[in-house]
């Protein structure tokens, strides 16, 4: 079975790729399916996030945890 992608215009289905040459002068069936696009998620926008997210003034301070790895 080979699945094709195809849009129906005016009385016209316009094939997104051709036929595979396998067949070439044969008869084929087809079948028709409606594909139920997804809708587009918008895009993040740079910047969207300001203020909401933070780092901890102490970050670059050596943990307690490892003090006895330290020197």
């Amino acid at each position: 079975m080979v699945v094709l992608k195809a849009t129906y215009r005016n009385g016209v289905i316009e094939l997104e790729q051709p036929l595979p040459e396998e067949f070439e002068g044969k008869q084929i069936q087809i079948q028709i399916e409606e594909i139920k696009e997804e809708p587009k998620k918008p895009r993040p926008q740079a910047g969207s996030l300001a203020g909401q997210i933070w780092i901890a003034p102490d970050f670059d301070e050596p943990l307690d945890d490892f003090s006895e790895y330290m020197p």
